[in-house]
């Protein structure tokens, strides 16, 4: 699995978001 893939999967677990929601989230992350 690739570190993207587990984050995604963390991210939904902890924050039942989902993967667009997920992917805007890191994108900010990354940004910041």
């Amino acid at each position: 699995m690739s570190k993207q893939l587990v984050v995604f999967s963390l991210a939904d677990e902890l924050y039942g978001l989902d993967i667009f929601d997920v992917r805007e989230v890191i994108k900010d992350a990354f940004i910041k």
